[in-house]
């Protein structure tokens, strides 16, 4: 499962960062248990924070930071706005 968006530059600070996209729990249809769907939950965002924490890892060696983008204005950690057409897209 891939999460990260892509990578973008920072114009007013000069940083460059990885997008990842925010997490989102799963939707389940049907008859569940809640206390499974509750568990699914849980481990899906377990793996989540897994991911979160290899991608911020491998991100820092390359002298980059890491932004979670959730519906939230994307913006660095600084509080710059950023542009989501400014993304480079992986593969791109």
């Amino acid at each position: 499962m891939n999460m990260v968006i892509g990578k973008i530059n920072c114009n007013e600070c000069g940083k460059k960062y990885v997008v990842l996209k925010g997490f989102v729990p799963p939707t389940f249809y049907g008859q569940y248990d809640p206390d499974v769907l509750l568990r699914n939950i849980a481990k899906e965002r377990q793996e989540y924070s897994e991911i979160k924490q290899r991608e911020r890892s491998k991100a820092e060696k390359n002298g980059m930071g890491l932004i979670v983008y959730e519906d939230a204005p994307l913006s660095c950690p600084e509080g710059h706005e950023l542009s989501f057409d400014d993304i480079e897209k992986n593969g791109s």
